[in-house]
């Protein structure tokens, strides 16, 4: 209950301000986030972030005044901008080197991919396959939890994440799909049923590999929740796990489409 209020705390005043804010409230948004949960996810890695989680302003910055090819330099960037810092004050040893990788990692991981949901919105009637998205992952993510909860028997991946089922993410399926023919019916009725049905199996299938992918690194740091910024949920992290690898697929599979 506490995890389905505070997201009704969360999300819905985010969505009002980017749906009726300035032109640039997306991009605020998604850069707000981004930072938060790349500083989590650097002392889960690192055991402290210090100013590198700045470096997220990069892919925001560039998704945000330029467009995909612009997004596709900021890796470029980054690791110019950490290898150069290496060289100059990094440690010559290997975990120097593993600590550039892993700051490096944390950009690709969490904003280079939310950064997705900027170039997202300027497709044709993108506002609404960003309202999808979101409403695909958070009915997703609670009829997994209910369904898990009063069903759930078979463990999904016991050595990542022990509480989830096979039930649960079979209920998140099921809840993203019909999500998703709800959406439909009311605000895309030109979708087709293949593209219904990729987009159904794509935001089910990888929203819950975010979430398991990131299970693994909190299981590899020993901890339960990436912070203890979001009452029920953990930290920005555990929030966005499901986003990180959905945006990028709804982006690339509607700008092929």
């Amino acid at each position: 209950m506490k995890r389905v209020l505070s997201a009704l705390f969360i999300i819905p005043p985010l969505l009002l301000f980017v749906l009726f804010g300035p032109p640039w409230s997306l991009s605020l948004v998604v850069l707000g986030v981004s930072l938060l949960a790349l500083g989590e996810f650097y002392r889960l890695t690192l055991g402290a972030g210090g100013m590198w989680p700045l470096l997220g302003v990069v892919p925001v910055a560039l998704a945000h005044w330029g467009d995909l090819e612009g997004l596709a330099l900021s890796p470029l960037l980054v690791l110019f901008l950490i290898s150069l810092h290496h060289l100059v004050f990094g440690p010559t040893s290997l975990d120097g080197l593993r600590r550039s990788a892993l700051l490096f990692l944390g950009t690709i991981y969490v904003p280079f991919t939310m950064a997705h949901l900027i170039l997202l919105v300027r497709l044709p009637e993108g506002m609404k396959w960003l309202l999808l998205l979101v409403a695909c992952l958070w009915i997703g993510d609670t009829v997994a939890l209910l369904v898990g909860n009063l069903m759930g028997r078979r463990p999904l991946a016991p050595r990542v994440s022990p509480k989830k089922t096979v039930e649960g993410a079979l209920g998140c399926l099921a809840g993203v799909g019909l999500t998703l023919l709800l959406f439909r019916a009311l605000y895309l009725p030109h979708m087709s049923l293949s593209l219904g049905v990729l987009l159904a199996l794509g935001i089910g299938v990888l929203g819950q590999l975010g979430d398991l992918s990131e299970s693994l690194i909190k299981r590899a740091a020993g901890v339960k929740d990436s912070g203890s910024l979001i009452p029920g949920h953990g930290g920005m992290l555990d929030r966005l796990d499901s986003f990180l690898f959905t945006s990028p697929f709804v982006y690339y599979l509607l700008r092929m489409g």
